[in-house]
């Protein structure tokens, strides 16, 4: 039988610790990436567009509001809110460019 010392002991307690930071860590991250999609999936009518991404990343397009960070770790993830975000607007000449080439995107739904 193990003998039981400080060195066993501490080697128990920081494999405990690490475990619980790992999980605590993905879930919040997991968690919060479900949130940023539901939320820039509302923002873009439904269905997540990537153009609306990619303007949104570079600074051409509002990012959807939603909850601070602190706000949303607190926050319980079993409620849900009845708020929601309106559509991005599309600039008129986009408008102008998917009509021309018949793909065009409605603003409302």
């Amino acid at each position: 039988m193990a003998r039981i010392n400080s060195r066993n002991l501490t080697t128990a307690i920081v494999a405990f610790t690490t475990t619980a930071l790992l999980f605590v860590y993905s879930r919040t991250s997991i968690n919060s990436a479900k949130r940023d999609a539901a939320r820039h999936r509302a923002a873009d009518g439904g269905q997540l567009d990537w153009r609306n991404e990619s303007l949104r990343k570079h600074g051409a397009l509002q990012r959807p509001e939603g909850p601070s960070l602190m706000g949303a770790l607190f926050s319980s993830t079993k409620k849900k809110d009845d708020k929601t975000i309106a559509p991005a607007s599309i600039k008129a000449d986009e408008e102008a460019l998917r009509a021309a080439r018949g793909k065009r995107k409605t603003a409302e739904k």
